[in-house]
């Protein structure tokens, strides 16, 4: 793919700083890249770091598959009093007892209406224990509260606790390997840029080399998806706002029966839509006038 086009339906795994809002820095990478429109998935605090997907363009429709995805943290929790008046065994415990289904209700200060709700913590571990701080990892449901898990620990233990920090190291499919930071992005745009100002073709691929590296084409995030390969027709169709029938569509890679699920709409391996399945792939062609996907998202390319 080439980079003009990755500009408008690329993703990127931005390492979050300390210090600005999600959408801050979703607005730097825009300003960065000179794109129209970015966007971020999973909002994290101004002062937690880490993984941060920012969509580019027309990527920006693709964020509702990334919303609810899993998330792992790495936890710094501070204890009000130090740990001999605890006890490490009863600390691993009550941080471990909060592994499994937990009810909590969004703090004051956040996005979501203020309702008790139910999150499953998938994985809890305890990577190393000091005198009043310990350092754990969190492999858990979207819109889980981590500082309220730390709050939590603190009244179960009786003394009290505090988060002290918190780094993101996955959102969904993203983890650590691909995250960038916001000055090494710049780098290598401002190169490619003055690459192509002076049609200097070593600073040009060099450029590329890594923004190809850093940005994500839309169909990375797809990748897992039940899929529904469409043909020239289909293609119109789809781009004109039209659902699909089975004559429409050359194959399918789906999970099962596929009916009334999420389908990534494929055209020569980009994804241009996305639809629901309304068709059973056990049984697809048997009437190739049939209805076969709804189409709700259109990508335009």
């Amino acid at each position: 793919m080439q980079i003009k086009e990755l500009l408008q339906f690329g993703i990127i795994n931005i390492d979050k700083p300390s210090g600005p809002t999600s959408h801050q820095v979703a607005e730097y990478t825009r300003k960065i890249l000179n794109v129209n429109k970015s966007g971020h998935s999973g909002t994290l605090d101004p002062k937690v770091t880490g993984c941060l997907p920012v969509a580019l363009g027309k990527a920006t429709r693709i964020i509702e598959l990334l919303m609810g995805n899993s998330k792992e943290y790495i936890c710094v929790i501070e204890l009000h009093k130090d740990l001999e008046e605890i006890g490490e065994e009863e600390l691993r415990k009550i941080i471990l007892s909060f592994k499994g289904k937990i009810k909590q209700t969004p703090p004051v200060k956040s996005a979501v209406k203020r309702q008790e709700r139910e999150r499953e913590i998938y994985d809890i571990e305890i990577l190393q224990i000091g005198k009043r701080e310990t350092l754990f990892r969190v492999d858990c449901e979207a819109g889980t509260y981590l500082r309220l898990i730390c709050h939590n620990i603190g009244q179960k233990l009786g003394c009290g606790a505090q988060m002290k920090e918190l780094r993101r190291i996955r959102s969904g499919i993203f983890k650590e390997d691909t995250l960038v930071t916001l000055n090494d992005l710049r780098d290598a745009y401002e190169l490619w840029k003055e690459g192509n100002e002076e049609k200097d073709k070593q600073k040009i691929e060099r450029a590329e080399s890594l923004l190809k590296k850093y940005i994500h084409p839309v169909e990375y995030i797809v990748k897992d998806m039940n899929k529904v390969y469409v043909n020239e027709s289909g293609l119109r169709l789809v781009n004109n706002g039209q659902n699909l029938r089975e004559n429409n569509v050359e194959r399918l890679k789906i999970k099962g029966s596929g009916k009334g699920e999420k389908v990534a709409i494929i055209n020569k391996d980009k994804l241009i839509a996305l639809g629901k399945l309304t068709l059973n792939s056990k049984t697809f062609k048997n009437n190739r006038d049939k209805l076969a996907v709804n189409v709700y998202k259109v990508f335009g390319r």
